[in-house]
């Protein structure tokens, strides 16, 4: 209730409470005084009494005193008449009592008179009582008759007034009762017209209060995410949720709960403390994370206290993605930090042991690793760790347990990939992945250094978080891998050069066979001997150079403090190592290491110094692209996606706080597959190239142009003049595409692109979230047929947010193994015997609307998360059909299909042979399906993809046979055993002729090349007749049997096999 309120209400109690005392004081004030009228007529009349009593005891007395009665005297007579004048003496007086009934009341003038003229008469009586000579008794009895009448009058008038006065005092009474009647019934009226008056008030004030209510309402419900209404003691008041699924149960079953009865006692603590410290100081804000749906949520609250009450607003948001954003930021900061610290220890390390110990500390100290450890093999040994405390034993338990990740690394021929990162997660059996829960380690990552001294290293990385790396943090990774192979090999060269410093005459040919450059001086500088290395570096034969100065040091000259302190340190320490820039025989400049010693002996004309240098060049030209890769593209130059979301987000901030029109746009070249599959990659990216700069002249000062990857661009523009002015740029970078691009001597390509165009206005959040919603309008534009463009739309928003949810529906189902695997058999046609097994991906999420193949495997290689899925489907299905073996069941073979995303773009043979290898699996027991299309993408890289995997022992097979376009040339030359006729031409080819012919001619196709051909999705007695009569070996379908589990699968079939 609101003050104002609360003080009428109290106004309106008092002044009833007034009202009702008053009536009550008057009515107590009327019968009081009708009490006091009564009191004094009843007193008067006993008054009254009391006189005649005594009169007549008087005159009772007197008669007797006549009569000779020697009882009854004058003395009696005269006793009567004083008690009579004494109570007639109080009459006058009005004074007068009646068992407890006190009258103290003068007497009005009429009753006064009375009184006096009964008090004359009874002074008479006792005037002539007083004499006792005259009184005789027949005198008194006579002048006591003679005085009764005059008693008696004296009475009556005095009975007649205070009658008259009781009648004036009720009638008073019954005025002033009237009077009170009307004065209350008055003052009803009042009241009731006052309390109508305050109900319309009060109506109004609930109509406007609850209009303040519904628009508070209205403006709750349009606050991003959450917010409530919590009292002091955690309360849930109100509730509104703009995203329910946010909130731990729906908003209807928090009102009226507790905090502590939905959340954890540590959370509900820190919500308490919250609350408390908004009241007390008005504001708040705190950030705090809760597992909703399976996964952790990170939210940041805003608490505000309501001002006269002890409630507080809270307003929470959902900033995971910027959360999750800043932390990868923060890792890739830390990595970079770590290749910072170890080039500093490639620089500053003398020997292996010292650089380890370096690269280690690095690992922990800057990239925020809790362990860091090199490995080597053979034999399996820890050379050198950081951060130890963190698992003792850990160590030793990875690189004894045959089934750690390191033991198969080292065990076998170091990978194509330098990087391995997985999560990891405790599982019976695997005393490695138990080893690291306990120490509280949840990731890994595996950094192969090469081979050094005829041992493998790797760098063993362990944190304390299980991470996810993205193709920049591994190429940072591998970077750090080579730079520690180059210092490796640059320690090895050292070693080398002290060798041969040792044994100059000795090592002549190892001098020679150096790839750093050496000089044999003489005291004057002059050259004695040079290596090759040095004679190519100097554009010279060694003839031509001997006795010449060293130019090298006269380079050196030319800064007098750098060759003062190289002097320095020749005199001191015998030698001197520095860097250099020296001109090459070519002309270009190169960066050198010099390293010179002192040769101490000898003659004076023979060799005192030796100066060894090494082209650093290449070195110093990574280390300056590596400030580049952080934000620029390598192939464009222009800003990359880290750049571009800077740039952006400054963009949005100034059109937020100016209201500066602006847009964006995003490109996606229509054709440019058919660019690099026709023309080869390298004018692929010539392409690209020319893309940027025809873009590139389009842009105004201020705006930017950024390259997201592949053939997608981004167009920033900011301050627009006019709402149109972006759909205008549209159309121009429409024209300036439209031109041929030339690619080589005489090749021409032409480009149309798809966009998607977003205004500032229409975006909403942060500069990832405006790129996602790029996305959605470039997506509308390809499905509208490409070369056109779209403006995103917020329909478009839902589609995308369904995506979203099922892309992390597939990411939590990868990390919790929710898929599974089924397995339709492949039959002869002839007999139908059970000859082969394919194997099915299915998605098992129990509570969840069911996903198929045809939705999530698209998903899954647009968000490259295909190849993780293909990794775990190859290894199971291998593991599988090994324990059917096992069992005694000879199934024949078993496919597994590959996602032509993978083809070319993943290191599949590598895959195949781990799985292989962990399984026990014969290779030909293993089959690869490789769709037709996707195998043509790759282009003249096909034949070299099948005959890796070819070289395996696997089988190998072209799916969907029929929808590409391969020529019969290329599958001459490829070694594929079987080809599987696509569905659609099996669908209707009883009644389409088209189709019956084309799978007569793959059937006849397949018996001419000796490949064997299979019939997919047979479902009919007729499609098998047709194929059977048309000679084909193989078929698949439901009219044989549909997927089954592995369990089913064996019960039907390899349970009652031979």
């Amino acid at each position: 209730m609101r003050p104002a309120q609360q003080r009428r209400r109290i106004a309106r109690t008092w002044a009833s409470a007034g009202v009702i005392l008053l009536a009550m004081l008057l009515l107590a004030g009327s019968q009081q005084h009708a009490q006091r009228a009564h009191a004094e007529l009843l007193v008067r009349q006993d008054q009254i009494a009391t006189i005649r009593q005594a009169t007549l005891l008087a005159q009772l007395h007197a008669e007797r005193h006549a009569a000779g009665d020697s009882g009854s005297g004058l003395d009696l007579v005269r006793a009567s008449l004083q008690r009579a004048q004494q109570t007639a003496a109080d009459i006058g007086r009005g004074q007068g009592a009646l068992r407890g009934l006190w009258r103290d009341t003068p007497p009005d003038p009429d009753t006064a008179a009375s009184v006096e003229r009964l008090l004359d008469s009874l002074r008479a009586l006792d005037t002539l009582l007083a004499d006792r000579d005259a009184a005789s008794a027949p005198q008194v009895r006579l002048a006591m008759r003679g005085e009764q009448r005059r008693l008696e009058a004296a009475l009556a008038q005095l009975e007649a007034d205070a009658l008259d006065a009781m009648d004036a005092s009720r009638s008073g009474l019954a005025r002033l009762t009237a009077a009170l009647i009307l004065m209350l019934a008055g003052i009803g009226v009042a009241f009731a017209l006052w309390q109508q008056r305050a109900a319309r008030q009060t109506d109004i004030e609930a109509a406007a209060r609850e209009a303040r209510e519904a628009e508070l309402d209205a403006f709750a419900g349009s606050v991003p995410d959450i917010s409530f209404l919590l009292d002091a003691e955690g309360r849930f008041l109100r509730v509104h949720a703009s995203r329910p699924e946010l909130l731990m149960v729906p908003p209807e079953q928090a009102l009226g709960r507790l905090i502590k009865d939905l959340f954890p006692t540590e959370q509900t603590a820190a919500f308490m403390g919250l609350i408390a410290d908004t009241l007390a100081q008005g504001k708040g804000r705190a950030e705090y994370r809760l597992l909703i749906g399976g996964s952790e949520r990170i939210f940041e609250a805003r608490t505000t206290a309501v001002s006269g009450a002890d409630r507080v607003v809270w307003v929470s948001w959902d900033v995971t993605e910027r959360v999750r954003h800043s932390e990868r930021i923060a890792q890739l900061g830390r990595l970079y930090g770590m290749l910072s610290a170890c080039n500093q220890a490639l620089v500053f390390s003398k020997d292996e042991a010292s650089l380890f110990e370096r690269v280690t500390a690095a690992a922990v100290r800057s990239g925020g690793y809790r362990l860091a450890w090199i490995a080597s093999a053979p034999p399996s040994r820890r050379l050198v760790a950081s951060g130890l405390d963190a698992g003792a034993r850990l160590p030793e338990i990875l690189l004894e347990d045959a089934d750690s990740p390191l033991f198969e690394l080292l065990a076998h021929e170091p990978p194509a990939l330098r990087v391995h990162s997985r999560r990891v997660s405790p599982r019976p059996g695997l005393a490695w992945a138990e080893a690291c829960a306990s120490a509280g380690l949840s990731g890994l990552s595996l950094v192969c250094l090469g081979e050094h001294e005829g041992q493998r290293l790797v760098l063993v990385l362990h944190s304390d978080t299980p991470f996810d790396l993205e193709d920049e943090q591994q190429a940072l990774l591998a970077e750090v891998a080579g730079d520690i192979e180059y210092a490796l090999q640059l320690m090895r060269q050292r070693r080398q050069r002290e060798r041969m410093q040792a044994h100059l005459e000795q090592q002549a040919l190892a001098l020679r066979s150096s790839r750093d450059g050496i000089l044999l001086l003489d005291a004057r500088g002059r050259i004695l001997s040079a290596n090759p290395a040095a004679c190519e570096f100097l554009g010279s034969d060694e003839e031509r150079l001997r006795e010449q100065p060293a130019s090298l040091l006269a380079d050196l000259e030319r800064d007098p403090d750098y060759a003062r302190a190289m002097r320095e340190a020749l005199r001191q320490d015998g030698h001197w190592q520095g860097e250099v820039l020296a001109r090459h025989g070519s002309g270009q400049l190169h960066t050198l290491l010099l390293s010179l010693a002192r040769v101490d002996g000898g003659e004076a004309e023979q060799a005192s110094r030796v100066l060894l240098f090494t082209d650093i060049t290449r070195q110093r030209e990574t280390d300056a692209r590596l400030s580049r890769i952080a934000h620029f593209d390598a192939l464009t130059g222009l800003p990359n996606r880290d750049l571009l979301l800077i740039r952006l987000q400054a963009a949005l901030d100034a059109h937020r706080q100016a209201r500066q029109l602006g847009a964006a746009i995003m490109l996606d070249l229509d054709n440019f597959r058919a660019v690099n599959e026709n023309a080869g990659w390298g004018h692929g990216d010539e392409l690209l190239r020319e893309v940027a700069l025809r873009l590139g002249a389009l842009m105004r000062p201020g705006d930017t142009l950024a390259r997201l990857g592949g053939d997608e661009f981004v167009l920033v523009l900011e301050r627009l003049t006019g709402v149109d002015e972006a759909e205008r740029f549209v159309q121009a970078v429409q024209a300036c595409l439209r031109p041929p691009i030339k690619l080589g001597q005489d090749e021409r390509a032409y480009t149309q692109a798809s966009l998607g165009l977003i205004r500032f206005e229409d975006a909403e959040g942060e500069a990832e979230l405006l790129l996602r919603k790029l996305e959605v309008a470039l997506f509308e534009a390809k499905r509208g047929g490409g070369n056109t463009w779209r403006r995103f739309a917020p329909a478009m928003g839902e589609q995308a947010r369904q995506r979203m949810q099922l892309e992390q529906r597939l990411r939590l189902a990868l990390q919790e193994q929710q898929f599974s695997l089924v397995y339709q058999p492949l039959v002869e046609v002839a007999s139908g015997r059970m000859v082969g097994l394919e194997a099915l991906v299915r998605l098992n999420q129990p509570g969840l609307p069911p996903v198929g193949p045809d939705q999530f495997i698209p998903i899954l290689e647009q968000t490259g998360l295909i190849n993780q899925l293909g990794d775990w489907v190859t290894l199971e299905a291998c593991l599988q059909a090994r324990r059917w073996l096992d069992r005694g069941w000879d199934f024949g073979s078993v496919a597994v299909n590959l996602s032509p995303s993978e083809v070319g773009r993943y290191p599949v043979e590598a895959r195949v042979r781990r799985a292989l290898e962990h399984s026990g699996l014969p290779p030909e027991r293993l089959e690869l399906e490789i769709t037709e299309s996707g195998l043509m993408e790759q282009g003249e890289r096909a034949e070299v993809f099948l005959r890796e995997l070819h070289g395996l022992g696997v089988k190998l097979a072209i799916d969907d046979f029929g929808t590409g376009y391969s020529s019969l040339a290329s599958l001459k030359r490829f070694p594929v055993h079987k080809l599987k006729i696509d569905r659609s031409f099996i669908t209707d080819i009883e009644t389409d002729t088209s189709d019956a012919f084309l799978v007569e001619a793959v059937i006849d196709l397949g018996r001419k090349l000796r490949i064997q051909v299979l019939a997919e999705g047979v479902e009919t007695e007729r499609q098998r007749d047709f194929l059977r009569a048309r000679g084909c070996a193989l078929a698949q379908g439901y009219l044989f049997s549909k997927p089954l589990p592995p369990d089913a699968l064996f019960e039907r079939y390899g349970k009652h096999s031979p």
